[in-house]
């Protein structure tokens, strides 16, 4: 008996693929703080944090942009975050 791919099979291989390779990075993800508050209630940049995060090659020649929040309770800090990420 012989077994046949459709046409499309080759795409279809090729993106799931694409995909268990971005599961893979995902699964190493993890949240990397670049703006620490102090105990006097200022803000310092982690400049080491964000070189890690901007030299990693998968990055390093995209465009990033680094958005900080901060703000008193329930004020819509979080709203606002994940609308930029819309």
């Amino acid at each position: 008996m012989e077994v046949r791919q459709g046409a499309g099979s080759d795409e279809t291989m090729s993106t799931q693929t694409q995909e268990h390779d971005l599961d893979s990075k995902l699964l190493g993800a993890r949240p990397v703080p670049i703006v620490v508050a102090t105990e006097t209630h200022s803000f310092e940049l982690d400049e080491k944090a964000l070189e890690e995060i901007l030299l990693d090659e998968s990055i390093r020649d995209k465009k990033v942009a680094v958005v900080s929040v901060a703000g008193a309770f329930r004020k819509g800090k979080s709203f606002l975050l994940d609308f930029f990420l819309r």
